[in-house]
């Protein structure tokens, strides 16, 4: 279990979103953990009910890892970003950047296309993006994350511009 997000819901309940290994496949470099996020709750931050331990982000294809999730509430909805890859290979092992949305933070739609993300932005990203992180900064939403090497190449910082 890690790369926790917790966000303070409108009730003054917490909500933890987290990734947690599910399954281990072998393959011939080796044995990859298969993980996807999940979520908690909390009435004081310090209990956690993981009861409902059902994954959120559905795979795309098997031995897909999905990581590092990075929830921001919108005015009309939830967005969840995360870093997902594929395992078999370490072509397969170069992360990118996803988003799911959801209208009620318990079942979320993969909408991981996001224009401007897809490719990077120069020689240190272009294999990799990851470990999204979202702020706000006088009224503009940004958005820091990892390059190629898990962040080896250097780390980015992305305006989201809305349309």
């Amino acid at each position: 279990v890690g790369g926790p997000f917790v966000i303070q819901n409108e009730d003054n309940t917490y909500c933890m979103y987290y990734c947690s290994a599910n399954n281990w496949i072998q393959y011939d470099h080796g044995p990859e953990p298969i993980y996807s996020v999940y979520k908690a709750e909390s009435r004081d931050g310090l209990a956690w009910d993981t009861s409902n331990n059902s994954q959120l982000i559905p795979f795309n294809f098997e031995g897909e890892v999905i990581s590092a999730p990075w929830v921001h509430k919108f005015h009309d909805c939830t967005k969840m970003f995360y870093c997902h890859r594929g395992s078999k290979d370490k072509f397969a092992k170069q992360y990118k950047i996803g988003c799911a949305i959801s209208s009620n933070g318990k079942s979320w739609e993969r909408i991981d296309k996001l224009n401007g993300l897809e490719n990077g932005f120069g020689d240190w990203d272009n294999e990799m993006m990851c470990y999204p992180a979202l702020f706000y900064h006088k009224k503009k939403l940004y958005m820091f994350y990892s390059g190629n090497g898990v962040g080896k190449g250097g780390f980015g910082l992305a305006e989201a511009v809305f349309k």
